[in-house]
């Protein structure tokens, strides 16, 4: 029982670590850009140390992928949210449509997505990213749409 009790704890702070350092490069690459912010930066504001940055991701390039696909998963889940499957599939696409353009808005999140994600990643991985997220929902809206002569 101790056991499962350390495990847990160990899990909760490998979370957080991972958690603190998402946030912490979130902030300074949506404030500074990618190509400007240093790991030592990084791990000054998570309050981590370097050895912590490494032992989670490969490398600054690595953490940027994890806060980018961080973003784009909260984007899909605004779209979601906004367009339930209740919806018409008209209806459903003009109200994913206008949630997307509102997440968008979340300040940062066109540099990351945008800008510095296909600049930095490539667009091979941007593509995954998106193909995980929300393109999914997209073309089944599409898709349903077309269907119902929505147009």
């Amino acid at each position: 029982m101790q056991q499962d009790f350390a495990r847990r704890s160990n899990r909760d702070r490998t979370e957080a670590t991972r958690a603190h350092l998402i946030a912490a490069a979130r902030k300074l690459f949506t404030e500074k850009s990618y190509s400007e912010t240093g790991t030592p930066e990084i791990v000054a504001a998570a309050g981590v140390t370097r050895g912590a940055l490494y032992h989670h991701f490969a490398d600054k390039q690595a953490l940027f992928a994890a806060v980018v696909e961080q973003e784009a998963a909260a984007v899909a889940e605004e779209i979601e949210r906004a367009s339930p499957p209740s919806l018409f599939a008209h209806d459903a696409l003009i109200a994913g449509s206008d949630a997307y353009l509102a997440a968008m808005r979340a300040p940062g999140r066109t540099r990351l997505l945008l800008l510095d994600g296909p600049a930095v990643l490539g667009r091979a991985a941007m593509d995954a990213i998106d193909n995980r997220h929300g393109n999914r929902s997209l073309r089944e809206g599409l898709v349903a749409a077309m269907r119902a002569r929505a147009w």
